[in-house]
């Protein structure tokens, strides 16, 4: 994970340009930290290099859980973790949706 002290850490780019030829192919970040463009660029460079993006949604509050959802599919980001999106990820329109939504904790 592009992460410290759970959130997205700012030289994200520069590290995933640091380890792109190590062979990891499931590479996460979290939802806060750094704006969605950043995360889009992120995921862009990812997927480029035949990786899986993972979002972990780590707010709080159910508003901001909600847009980081629309902000995964947004970045059409593969995984989203995190209980109560589901909702949002359902309504996106097929080609942009999120592939995999997966649910932590109870």
């Amino acid at each position: 994970m592009f992460t410290r002290d759970d959130q997205t850490v700012e030289d994200c780019l520069e590290v995933f340009e640091a380890i792109r030829d190590v062979g990891l192919t499931h590479l996460g970040f979290k939802d806060v930290g750094v704006d969605a463009r950043v995360l889009g660029r992120l995921t862009e460079r990812i997927k480029r290099a035949g990786g899986t993006t993972h979002l972990e949604v780590v707010s709080t509050t159910a508003e901001a859980c909600l847009r980081s959802a629309r902000a995964a599919v947004e970045i059409a980001c593969a995984v989203l973790r995190k209980r109560d999106v589901a909702r949002v990820v359902q309504q996106a329109p097929r080609h942009r949706a999120v592939e995999r939504l997966v649910r932590i904790g109870k």
